[in-house]
């Protein structure tokens, strides 16, 4: 943001003009500046010096405060870097995280390669005492790459493992590349996007940068710099005193398993062998400081020296204790090296090296002169003991200049002249306009946590000071896979559905006997061990086996009538449920309800006060929200969304606009618990309203409910929230307007009904965080209104996710290391019978905090105690069963202890996991496994959830499933089990062909509706049958799933523009298409062209093509044999034909024939008109 003013304020400014002359005299200097005015005192320093600033902060949360309010004053140029600290338990074995490590090697690199621009660089103590790679190994390793320069790829592969890059078959993430004939990809941290590198020969012929999500190549460039991909590299234990290091270790204090474990992995580091826990020897292989990388010439800025210092002592005493437990435990060798610098060589460093300074908030000695706190004069606030009008009066008064800094710009303006306040909206702000009036600047793209006073009379304002909260920026990412290529994945001995021969095993991909051709088929296993080819051009026909239910699929037995009775019982049924759907639709079309005004100003007032700023879909769900309310027709809409993406508010939202037109409303919650938390989240956001929120429940005695009652009745209670008893039949309301209703799954039939009832009278809006299908929300478009919130706020970071044998010690630094940072624990042991003993054991592990239990079987009341008590912060740790797993939201709690982790499903792991992770702050999960040998495949589900992340089948694989379950809550107990007879996928084609086909005929309700035919997309394409090759190569696309997903592209294009597409996208990423891919690519052409002609099938015999039509060719005959010629035979339902014996020419004969054919058809097209 461009404020010059304040810039130039503030270099005038006595203090500010001794503190920079101090500093670039060479001298140590200590300034007090008020924690609001820091981040424009450190900007405009650095602005001033034009060199490297190192500014160092107590601690992460600090540092990212400091980055964060800084970045407000920046130009889009300038170079403010924060360095991360590496979130790790001390000697843990587990990979860093990825965000974490691009963001410590893209400052590495940019300062390795010594660029111009100077850098402000924000670093907290523990992120500079960790280890980083030697900058001379970085340096060493660091190259580039030009158009037309000379590298071979076996010599660019060896360089890519040295800096650490992982082999990958789809390059979408940084540190990761792909060799695949003439092409390299790879992605380099320091980039922003992956990069295309294609050879002819040994030359470098092309260089472009593409995109990670759908790797199509966006632009060509002349050069890249390619970087380390990782601090802890192999090439680093080629050096001689790290191979000492390692030669030497002292393994008399380890037990034999632990020793064995050690030299095992010592030879695979000589030997050059990657392996998952190599980072667990940085504290070898690295010996870099982040200081090494800076310029002599930077300067040290100290933010809260004390409280560095203070941080520094406490972490140094927190490793040591660690440290010497893992020694006593012969978990690490005696000699094995500290896993960070200490804090004493870090200060040394500084001292022999650099010139630093410190700012502190507040004085501690007369010594330190330069002192911006003096004669600054309160601010005030909004609805405080004199209204921020009244103060912003006397300031003017006074002479000063009002500066306020808001992201509701309108709404503060429409405040002041309320008040007879002039004041101008502007971008920028180099000069004053005018005496008395108030400047306000818009801030859609960041916030100002607190205002401030600028010596001598500037006074600045913020949200928190206008609105009483300042407004927190989410910048949005969207929950959606980056590896797309995965999505669907046809994975060996799983479960498949063909459309036409029903539920398999899929074995994987082969070629058949009786096919000379070499092409792929798709090798399926059906009951009794019978076997079926599929071609690889019939792939859309065969999809993934999910259901609601755990339990495996019967086989179908195959020449049987089994499938065939299956699948038309689950047809009719999808059509049944298609008339219903579509009857209820009808009748709310014509339903007449309350037509809402548009947004009063109170309704945008309260949206201006929501504490964040909005993801894009939350915005979007709002509008469609007020749409419905707007319109004559009641709302019956679906919102969903996880935990803390903004549900809440579009309710509150909804539930005031109601109000302000005397509507009642009622908020029906499925737990006590979660009725509370409602009622507080109301009662806070419309408490500056005359809205009157109350809450029935359990918890309330027999007269309190009796009065909640009459006041309904009477039209005195504008909110009621809570369970069940809300709908129950002596609940009578004034004037109810809107329904609100959370996780409407949960609720019984009976409550159901009474539900049902209330669609047809007023408004509804129902809230879930059950994940929703996008197919069958698109199957269901136009029936049940649906909104998607999928935008995740950005400050959420991945759940670091650890598995390790059941271990006191381990539990004891997990419980701790939350506690420490003020947050909570929940452990999660799922047998109530046990359940007591554990929580006796957690609470002699850790006996300085506070324990409770939480369970199914324990009494309603002692459970919503336990769960309020937990919720309001009161207890440390919640020793509880599953109950949690669709439980409240408490973002407080960012640690999670599964114990007998291997006992539970993938997609039960993944729920549990995701009570942790609602707030900013970094989330840990903990599966335990008992001290024996685990089962394979309890093993594998570990494995997948901790790599389960946005890129990684497992979180897929947990999000499918969850996403089914959902399905099966929206369409009801019938609709799961038809789901789980024919697989998710297929009945949801079935669902859709039903929705379509009634759509089309426009059927009326009546009771013959259900024996409408469906009319399946199925079986539209044509089958060609020709004696070429026509597959992709497994020499030009190696991997199966990607080529597999590469057929199913093909075969679902519709058009042939698509087509054309694919091939482009073939010759980008994989390099020159083979002609078997390009016969692959013509045949779908011809089967695009067959269906415009309503040819159903293309056979070759010897080398006579026949073309076998849908309809009688009798009275079209003559135009026919005019347009081809005496060499075509034209049948009643046929067309026969000599071919070429060049394959290429067939097709092109072929595809010929068929294009003047539907010329043809064009021109009596157009004669008819």
């Amino acid at each position: 943001m461009h404020l010059p003013i304040l810039e130039k304020t503030l270099r005038s400014n006595n203090e500010y003009e001794e503190a920079l002359k101090s500093i670039r005299s060479g001298m140590s200097t200590d300034s007090v500046v008020p924690d609001q005015l820091a981040p424009l005192f450190i900007y405009t320093l650095w602005s001033d010096l034009r060199k490297n600033v190192v500014l160092i902060s107590p601690d992460v949360e600090q540092a990212s405060k400091l980055f964060s309010q800084i970045k407000i004053w920046a130009n889009d140029s300038d170079s403010i870097i924060i360095f991360p600290e590496s979130e790790s338990l001390t000697y843990e074995r587990a990979k860093p995280e990825l965000n974490i490590t691009q963001q410590r090697i893209e400052l590495l690199s940019n300062l390795a390669t010594q660029n111009n621009s100077p850098h402000l660089i924000i670093a907290s103590v523990s992120s500079l005492q960790q280890k980083t790679l030697d900058k001379n190994i970085f340096v060493k390793l660091m190259h580039n790459l030009e158009l037309g320069s000379k590298v071979s790829m076996e010599n660019q592969t060896k360089k890519l493992l040295d800096c650490g890059y992982n082999p990958s078959p789809i390059v979408n993430s940084p540190g990761s590349f792909s060799k695949r004939g003439g092409i390299i990809d790879l992605f380099s941290p320091q980039n922003r996007t992956p990069h295309r590198i294609e050879f002819y020969g040994n030359t470098i012929d092309s260089i472009r940068s593409f995109d990670p999500d759908t790797q199509i190549s966006i632009n060509s460039i002349n050069n890249i710099t390619v970087s380390p991909a990782n601090e802890t590299l192999l090439f680093s234990s080629r050096n001689k005193p790290k191979l000492e290091i390692l030669n030497h270790l002292d393994f008399s204090n380890c037990k034999e398993s632990i020793r064995s474990r050690f030299i095992s992995e010592i030879i695979d580091i000589k030997n050059g062998l990657q392996f998952d826990e190599i980072n667990f020897y940085s504290t070898i292989l690295c010996d870099g400081y982040l200081l090494d990388y800076i310029n002599p010439n930077s300067q040290i800025i100290f933010y809260r020296p004390t409280e560095i210092q203070e941080q520094a002592d406490n972490l140094e005493s927190h490793y040591s204790e660690l440290r010497q437990v893992k020694l006593d435990r012969g978990e690490i060798p005696l000699n094995f090296p500290e896993l960070n610098h200490s804090w004493s060589t870090v200060t040394q460093l500084i001292t022999n090296n650099f010139q630093s300074n410190s700012i502190s908030p507040w004085a501690k000695a007369d010594t330190i002169k330069n002192n911006l706190t003096k004669h600054n004069p309160t601010i005030g606030f909004m609805n405080s003991t004199i209204d921020l009008p009244v103060l912003i009066k006397n300031h003017l008064t006074n002479e000063r200049e009002v500066v306020a800094l808001t992201s509701s710009p309108t709404r503060f303006a429409e405040i002041l002249k309320e008040h007879t306040i002039s004041s101008n909206i502007q971008n920028s702000l180099e000069f004053f306009n005018e005496q008395n009036q108030v400047s306000i600047i818009p801030t859609q793209e960041f916030t100002l946590n607190e205002g401030f006073f600028l010596p001598p009379q500037i006074v600045v304002l913020s949200d928190y000071e206008i609105f009483g909260s300042a407004k927190q920026i989410r910048t949005t990412r969207k929950m959606t896979s980056n590896n797309k290529e995965l999505v669907d994945d046809l994975i060996p001995n799983t479960y498949v559905v063909h459309a036409d021969h029903g539920v398999g095993k899929f074995i994987g991909v082969g070629q058949s006997d009786s096919d000379n051709t070499n092409n792929e088929y798709l090798i399926i296993e059906y009951a009794e061990g019978d076997k079926l080819y599929v071609p690889t051009e019939h792939i859309e026909r065969v999809t993934q086996y999910l259901a609601p239910f755990a339990t495996p699929p019967h086989l179908t037995r195959l020449g049987s009538q089994q499938w065939a009775k299956t699948k038309a019982k689950v047809t009719q049924a999808t059509t049944i449920l298609a008339v219903e759907l579509l009857e209820t639709y009808a009748s709310r079309e014509i339903a007449e309800g309350h037509e809402y005004q548009i947004d009063s100003k109170w309704q945008l007032e309260l949206e201006d006060s929501f504490p964040f700023k909005e993801t894009d879909d939350q915005i979007k769900s709002i509008n469609d929200v007020k749409s419905d309310m707007e319109s004559k027709r009641p709302m019956d809409r679906l919102i969903c969304g996880d935990v803390g993406y903004g549900k809440t508010e579009i309710a509150v939202r909804a539930a005031f606009k109601a109000v302000m037109e005397n509507k009642q409303v009622v908020v029906l919650v499925p737990t006590t618990v979660l009725a509370q938390q409602h009622y507080k989240t109301f009662s806070d956001r419309l408490s500056p309203y005359p809205v009157s929120v109350d809450i029935i429940s359990r918890l309330r005695s027999s007269s309190e409910q009796k009065s909640i009652l009459d006041k309904l009745r009477t039209g005195q209670i504008d909110i009621c929230i809570g369970t069940h008893r809300v709908i129950q039949q002596d609940v009578n309301f004034k004037n109810l307007g809107l329904v609100v209703i959370d996780e409407e799954q949960r609720f019984g039939v009976a409550h159901k009904e009474k539900l049902k009832k209330f669609r047809s009278e007023v408004e509804v809006l129902t809230l879930t965080a059950t994940p929703i299908p996008r197919t069958l929300n698109l199957a269901l478009a136009g029936i049940r209104d649906m909104s998607i919130i999928e935008s995740a706020p950005e400050y959420r970071t991945p759940i670091k996710t650890f598995v390790a044998e059941f271990n006191e010690q381990l539990i004891r630094e997990a419980i701790l290391r939350e506690i420490d940072r003020k947050g909570q624990v929940f452990f999660v042991h799922n047998r109530v019978q046990s359940i007591d003993q554990i929580a006796t054991n957690i609470k002699n592990i850790v006996p300085e905090c506070s324990v409770m239990i939480a369970h199914g079987q324990m009494p309603p009341n002692e459970l919503e105690t336990a769960m309020l008590k937990f919720a309001s912060g009161e207890v440390d740790v919640l020793i509880c069963t599953t109950i949690i797993e669709s439980g409240i939201d408490i973002p407080n709690a960012n640690s999670i202890i599964i114990n007998r982790a291997d006992s539970f499903g993938l997609s039960q792991l993944y729920q549990l996991r995701g009570r942790v992770g609602r707030s900013n702050k970094r989330a840990y999960a903990y599966l335990l496994t008992p001290p024996r040998t685990i089962t394979p495949i309890s093993e594998r589900r570990l494995k997948t959830i901790l790599s389960a992340n946005e890129l990684g089948i497992g979180f897929k694989l947990a999000m499918k499933d969850l996403e089914i379950r959902g399905a099966g809550s929206i369409l009801g107990t019938e609709q799961s089990g038809h789901m789980k007879s024919v697989g998710y996928d297929l009945y949801n084609r079935l669902l859709s062909d039903a929705v379509e086909t009634l759509r089309s005929q426009n059927i009326k309700s009546n009771g013959d509706s259900a024996k409408t035919q469906q009319k399946s997309k199925l079986n539209n394409q044509a089958n060609i049958k020709l004696q070429l090759p026509s597959n992709i190569p497994n020499s030009y696309i190696e991997h199966l799933q990607i080529r597999m997903n590469i057929y199913k592209r093909i075969e679902t294009c519709t058009n042939i523009e698509q087509v054309e597409t694919i091939k482009s996208e073939m010759r980008d990423r994989f390099g020159p298409v083979p002609i078997q891919l390009e016969n692959l690519l013509y045949v779908k052409k011809l089967k695009i062209y067959c269906e415009k002609l309503s040819i159903n099938s293309i056979t070759q015999s010897e080398n006579k093509i026949t073309l076998f039509f849908t309809y009688d060719l009798q009275t079209a005959k003559i135009p026919i044999r005019n347009l081809l010629g005496e060499n075509f035979y034209i049948g009643n339902k046929q067309i026969t034909f000599s071919g070429s014996t060049v394959n290429t020419n067939l097709l092109n004969l072929i595809g010929k024939t068929l294009g003047q054919l539907l010329k043809l058809i064009h021109n009596i097209e157009i004669q008819i008109q």
